[in-house]
């Protein structure tokens, strides 16, 4: 099934707009209900934005804007949906009570999140009525909007404020981009998980499940967010990538013994997801939809008219995803450290059944914790959950590949403005996600950023930070 896309480069020259990672939809969650909300007062300040430059005229030739949303705008992957009580189609079968990645499913979370979030669709219906338009760019979080019917819903959604007069031409303002947005010598546009391992897909074009093809298959950070960090209430979604054991030591203690159980059967159920993935794909299901986007990916060479060779080099540059790996869901889950702190004092008490003297077997003891020792730390530096340096590495490349003043991507959700090669600046836009707890204390507060290019030629840009009462404010670099 190929997804609708549309145009990569706009023909007349706009004013460029780009922000990343809202997670509309993001604490939604009847499954394992947690104590945490998205804040309203962040679909307040995006709806504002939206607004502000609805009105104000950008400074390139036609004074429009063309809005790139760079990923993560709905978060189907975070949303566990109960419907235990309704009868379900087959396509509906996931590994968690939570709906699955199957469209139709999509097209009910998504209608949440529309429920949930009416007044980011009504600032963004405003918009594109206005003669501004907007592309989505597919992220890891919202891959169900690889399906069709599910970008047509999507952009119904934006455009359902409408008058019916105008709805069609809204319509046709509204796109979704499978991998990128390219408009020559201005701007190139990445969600950026494809240099993350453990977000990345095995194939951006066909993310399929080898195992049913009516459902995405989910990267190895999906496992984790629907297993495990969406039914403990005291772990976050982000800032632990590089954390030890040390770490998630403390965590065990802070969640107690009640939630020890529950931690547990969640975190040895993503294990065996996770294995049961990896197992799949490497008998065969990973040639299978390799092929398949091979395929798809020349029709989009093809349909864009860029050069194969060109394109290629680009697909090339991801990572390897941890799920196709089992050394790499070890690792991202520690297991390989565990079991070297598990085996490592069998093997020491085992020396003291050789037929040996007491000095050798407390020198062989020595000998055994210094190779544990080494081994620890070689398998503490092989662990890099953190794609943010990759990220920016990667940006170099595609400077080189798709020429562009600006190389911007989200997914880290933090902002970065940052000179990289060939005569470009790599951008991170940041995020509009957050949460609160009971008390509503936010941690951390989303920056609120957006990047903003506008001037002839559209060489001109500028990372932004939206201010609650004072509009758009310029961000500076903390060093």
């Amino acid at each position: 099934m190929r997804p609708l896309v549309g145009a990569a480069v706009v023909e007349r020259e706009v004013g460029y707009l780009v922000f990343s990672d809202v997670h509309l939809g993001s604490d939604v969650n009847d499954v394992s209900p947690r104590g945490r909300h998205r804040p309203a007062q962040l679909d307040d300040d995006l709806g504002a934005l939206l607004d502000h430059y609805r009105v104000t005229k950008s400074l390139s030739p036609s004074g429009d804007w063309h809005l790139v949303v760079a990923g993560d705008f709905i978060d189907f992957v975070g949303m566990l949906v109960d419907a235990r009580d309704e009868p379900l189609p087959p396509s509906a079968i996931s590994d968690d009570p939570g709906l699955g990645s199957a469209d139709t499913m999509a097209l009910r979370k998504l209608a949440r999140a529309v429920d949930r979030h009416p007044l980011v669709f009504l600032a963004m219906g405003r918009f594109v009525a206005a003669g501004h338009s907007i592309t989505f760019i597919i992220g890891n979080h919202d891959l169900e909007l690889h399906w069709p019917v599910v970008q047509r819903a999507l952009r119904e959604a934006v455009a359902s404020s409408v008058t019916a007069i105008e709805r069609k031409r809204a319509l046709e303002r509204v796109q979704i981009e499978p991998i990128f947005f390219w408009a020559e010598g201005s701007l190139f546009v990445e969600h950026g998980h494809r240099y993350d391992p453990c977000c990345v897909g095995a194939a951006p074009l066909a993310p399929h499940d080898p195992r049913a093809r009516h459902r995405t298959l989910p990267a190895l950070s999906d496992v984790l967010l629907r297993l495990i960090v969406r039914r403990v209430d005291t772990l976050d979604e982000h800032g632990h990538e590089n954390e030890g054991l040390a770490y998630y030591g403390r965590l065990i203690v802070k969640t107690g013994l009640r939630g020890l159980g529950n931690l547990a059967r969640a975190f040895f159920g993503a294990i065996g997801v996770a294995v049961a993935t990896w197992w799949h794909l490497v008998n065969g299901g990973l040639r299978t939809i390799r092929r398949l986007h091979l395929r798809r990916l020349r029709q989009f060479a093809v349909f864009r008219r860029i050069g194969w060779r060109r394109l290629r080099a680009f697909d090339a540059l991801a990572v390897p995803p941890s799920i196709a790996s089992l050394h790499g869901i070890f690792s991202t889950l520690l297991l390989d450290r565990i079991a070297l702190f598990a085996l490592t004092p069998l093997v020491m008490l085992g020396l003291f059944f050789l037929p040996a003297s007491m000095l050798s077997r407390a020198a062989g003891a020595l000998a055994i914790l210094l190779l544990a020792r080494i081994a620890y730390v070689t398998l503490a530096n092989m662990r890099n959950l953190d794609a943010a340096a990759r990220m920016e590495q990667r940006a170099h490349d595609v400077a080189r590949l798709f020429p562009a003043a600006f190389i911007v991507m989200g997914h880290t959700h933090i902002p970065v403005e940052q000179p990289i090669s060939f005569d470009a600046v790599y951008i991170n836009t940041g995020t509009w996600a957050e949460e609160a707890d009971e008390r509503g204390l936010v941690t951390p507060p989303a920056p609120r950023t957006h990047f903003v290019v506008e001037g002839i030629g559209a060489t001109k840009g500028e990372l932004r930070v939206w201010v609650s009462g004072a509009g758009p404010q310029p961000w500076r670099q903390r060093t």
